[in-house]
């Protein structure tokens, strides 16, 4: 499983499904009168006339900074120490990831480094100073929006994922995401819908999360915009190419942990945690845009299970401050 600014991976929970798919992206329109006919589209590319009045003109004007079809997208950010609750160790962690989004299908990939101080005192740790040095996660999802009404759209999203410590088997996890988008007026918005996750070799990661959210000018291109429930997302565009984010991140996920762990042989390790970050987004061209930030992350949780599912500890992480960067390029 992985919430989005993209700077807040893993198990996202797919909200990056319903977040990143525009209000009623398009519209289509005819008319016709005598000697002419007049065909518009316009969309989040552009808007394409056709006009046809004896000869046939073609005039096409694409918007300065629609999104292509293709990107990728490197990420990096890391968390100062965090204390955990029940002993006085400390846990720090960076995270590197990469994801390329086409036109169907998006693939992602993270890595977490963690770095431990006296682990042998916390309890899950069964002496280990380094429960696990790195944990992975690889997703391919999708996700689409269907018209329903002239202001009402379906969308469907599905994912696979793979998190683990070093063997995959016994590792995979499966989300699928239901929601409808209605647009209520010209600037608001509502979204509301939920996904389930479905783990097949244990129970643990088998569950469902609703997702809402109140939407504000969602395709503001100045000024103030806003998604307020899950996912939230306050914006503030200056111009065509900066723009300051507030918005909600987290990670939440179940990773399977290697045959020889010292903390559970073959078990897993769930992961929860949720913050804020403040963001600056820059489009350095029509092709690249760059990301930085601050976020703070509200006390975590770690759960430790074995192979079948069953709980063994649980450990509370209070909060830390970290810091993150991405690249973005678009084809």
């Amino acid at each position: 499983m992985v919430v989005e600014h993209r700077i807040m991976t893993l198990n996202q929970h797919r909200i990056a499904l319903f977040a990143g798919i525009p209000l009623l992206s398009s519209l289509t329109t005819i008319s016709s009168s005598a000697g002419e006919t007049d065909f518009q589209m316009a969309s989040s590319a552009g808007e394409t006339d056709f006009q046809m009045e004896g000869n046939f003109e073609l005039e096409f004007e694409p918007e300065a900074d629609r999104e292509e079809s293709w990107a990728a997208e490197l990420e990096f950010e890391y968390f100062l120490d965090a204390d955990f609750d029940s002993s006085g160790a400390e846990i720090s962690y960076s995270r590197a990831g990469i994801e390329i989004e086409g036109p169907i299908l998006d693939l992602s990939y993270s890595r977490y480094d963690f770095d431990w101080t006296g682990a042998k005192q916390i309890g899950f740790s069964r002496g280990a100073s380094n429960p696990w040095s790195d944990l992975h996660s690889l997703s391919l999802s999708s996700s689409a929006p269907f018209r329903l009404t002239d202001n009402l759209d379906l969308m469907i999203g599905a994912e696979v994922e793979s998190a683990w410590e070093s063997e995959i088997d016994s590792s995979f996890s499966y989300d699928l995401s239901l929601g409808l988008q209605w647009k209520f007026s010209e600037n608001w918005g509502l979204t509301i819908g939920g996904e389930y996750t479905y783990h097949p070799d244990t129970s643990l990661g088998n569950e469902f999360l609703p997702m809402i959210a109140l939407a504000w000018r969602q395709d503001a291109e100045e000024g103030w915009s806003a998604s307020v429930g899950i996912p939230t997302e306050i914006r503030y565009i200056f111009n065509g190419s900066s723009s300051i984010v507030l918005q909600g991140s987290g990670e939440d996920g179940v990773f399977r942990l290697s045959n020889d762990s010292a903390v559970s042989p073959s078990g897993y390790a769930e992961w929860s945690q949720f913050g804020l970050g403040v963001f600056y987004e820059h489009k350095l061209d029509q092709h690249w845009k760059l990301s930085m930030g601050l976020s703070y992350s509200f006390e975590g949780e770690w759960r430790i299970y074995d192979k079948k599912g069953d709980r063994l500890a649980t450990e509370d992480v209070g909060g830390a401050l970290g810091f993150g960067v991405g690249i973005k390029r678009m084809f």
